[in-house]
């Protein structure tokens, strides 16, 4: 429902831990995403925060694939070594790929490693979420919605 402020409300069924991305586009404007995080009560979100701060995703939230193909960055400023597991798709999809590498990647310190994804031509567009899981030396996972723009 939206107010006529501009504000708005959208109903979740969601429990405390679950996190949620929020993003707003229009047929030519995108919003960066917003992830957010159940707290208290199941009323409160709170900006999600990740325990591996010292890992960088470029770009860190969203990758636009309507060229076919691009490279996400994961940038370890960490003082140990970072280990990223096989990334998954929220949904199965058939038309796009991570390509060059196998997994699971132990990323060093200092170090970097591309991240490729290419996509088959969609004259409609799309859009999807990959998830990076990361094993060590903590739990985490990142999320990067993929897009391409309608042709």
């Amino acid at each position: 429902m939206i107010h006529a402020d501009g504000s708005f409300e959208i109903p979740l069924a969601m429990e405390l831990g679950d996190e949620v991305r929020l993003q707003i586009h229009t047929d030519f404007l995108r919003s960066e995403p917003l992830d957010l995080q159940v707290a208290g009560h199941g009323v409160t979100m709170n900006p999600v925060s990740h325990p591996l701060a010292c890992l960088t995703l470029v770009p860190s939230s969203e990758l636009d694939l309507t060229s076919g193909s691009e490279t996400v960055l994961a940038i370890n400023g960490c003082s140990t070594p970072v280990v990223l597991e096989t990334p998954t798709f929220r949904r199965s999809t058939q038309s796009i790929r991570i390509t060059g590498t196998s997994w699971p990647v132990t990323l060093q310190p200092e170090k970097t490693w591309e991240i490729s994804f290419e996509s088959d031509e969609s004259p409609s567009g799309f859009e999807e979420i990959v998830f990076l899981p990361i094993a060590s030396p903590q739990r985490d996972r990142r999320a990067i919605t993929l897009f391409a723009s309608p042709k």
